[in-house]
């Protein structure tokens, strides 16, 4: 049974718990800060602070225990602005099929590649691209050179 992520806006009073899928996930819902519409062809949802939630929301699934879900590693990839190649060149032993299989259920993040997409979030959000620029240069085919020492011949 999957986890039910429940959101509430701090200036908000409780409503009806809201089903929001429209972020991708099917197990969030909000219990306020939002408004429903009555459309011609359907209901529409407008969400207050709608960058805050989602900022919470990637909180919530990089603070979780559990590993990540298809579902959820599509969402964090999709909120680091990557495609499913430009994950996989990030990850260790990865490539974008591999991506893709985990985002189809036919198989799951190593626990190492499970940890560096929610730090890669986390550093995203904390406009923190050290992690992120560490990996592209080790996946590069050549390493910059170090500055001022070297690996010296063991004798």
């Amino acid at each position: 049974m999957e986890t039910k992520r429940l959101f509430r806006h701090k200036q908000d009073d409780n409503k009806e718990p809201y089903r929001y899928t429209a972020c991708g996930l099917d197990n969030v819902y909000l219990l306020n800060g939002y408004e429903l519409y009555h459309l011609e062809d359907g209901v529409g949802v407008s969400v207050r602070d709608l960058e805050d939630l989602h900022y919470a929301i990637g909180q919530s699934l990089a603070e979780q225990s559990e590993p990540l879900q298809p579902q959820e590693l599509r969402w964090f990839r999709l909120h680091l602005d990557l495609t499913q190649d430009a994950l996989a060149e990030l990850l260790i032993s990865c490539d974008s099929q591999t991506v893709a299989q985990w985002e189809r259920r036919e198989g799951t993040a190593s626990e190492i590649n499970d940890r560096l997409i929610r730090l890669l979030y986390l550093g995203h959000i904390n406009n923190d691209a050290t992690l992120r620029d560490i990996l592209t240069d080790l996946n590069k085919d050549t390493l910059p050179p170090p500055d001022r020492w070297t690996m010296a011949q063991a004798v």
